[in-house]
């Protein structure tokens, strides 16, 4: 049996360093919805591997830069609300991207997040946002 489901919340230190090496026998990549809310996580790296993934909760987490976002294809939702994000860099290949959740950040230019057209739903609040470029690709945006 494959996981298709994974909550690891709650200031679990270094929980997902751990749960990739038990991830041998390829247990985890099959998930679609992985959340990690509130593990003080400053950087959330192997994650290549969770290609399936269409739900992804990082949110209350210490994250610095938004990185190996691209590998998800089917990614619908992400929340990275709460944590330390100073840009949207790595953003623009996420096409299936419908739900993004940034508000609490410290970002202050929109960079390369406007070529995704299937975003909904876009939340920015508590941000120190200086500059917004181009939305002509919002289309879909509610």
């Amino acid at each position: 049996m494959k996981i298709r489901a994974l909550k690891l919340s709650s200031d679990i230190d270094h929980v997902l360093d751990r749960v990739l090496e038990v991830n041998d026998s390829n247990q985890i990549n099959n998930l679609v919805m992985f959340n990690l809310i509130g593990n003080i996580n400053s950087r959330i790296t192997n994650l290549k591997d969770l290609t399936k993934l269409n739900k992804l909760y990082l949110n209350d987490n210490e994250i610095l830069k938004i990185v190996n976002i691209c590998n998800f294809i089917l990614l619908k939702e992400l929340d990275l609300q709460s944590n330390q994000i100073q840009n949207t860099e790595n953003l623009n290949n996420v096409d299936n991207l419908e739900l993004l959740n940034i508000l609490y950040n410290q970002i202050s230019k929109l960079k390369d997040l406007f070529e995704s057209t299937n975003l909904k739903k876009l939340d920015l609040v508590i941000n120190c946002i200086e500059k917004i470029g181009g939305c002509k690709n919002f289309i879909k945006i509610e």
